[in-house]
């Protein structure tokens, strides 16, 4: 996981065999590599995925009380 911008320059510098992966480093973005089952993986993730709190004049998906 990493900003945006240096993903893009570790991609172009170092490992150039992922640039086609370029056009989709786009807003909130993390690569993933593996060689292990992509089931476990995305069990993983999904244990570590938090809320976040609402952003300034974001519609709420329902009704707030």
């Amino acid at each position: 996981m990493g900003k945006n911008t240096m993903i893009r320059r570790v991609i172009r510098t170092e490992f150039k065999q992922f640039e086609p992966l370029l056009p989709y480093i786009a807003e909130n973005v993390g690569l993933l590599f593996t060689t292990s089952d992509l089931r476990e993986l995305r069990d993983l993730v999904l244990a570590q995925r938090v809320e976040a709190p609402a952003k300034v004049g974001t519609i709420a998906p329902c009704d707030v009380f």
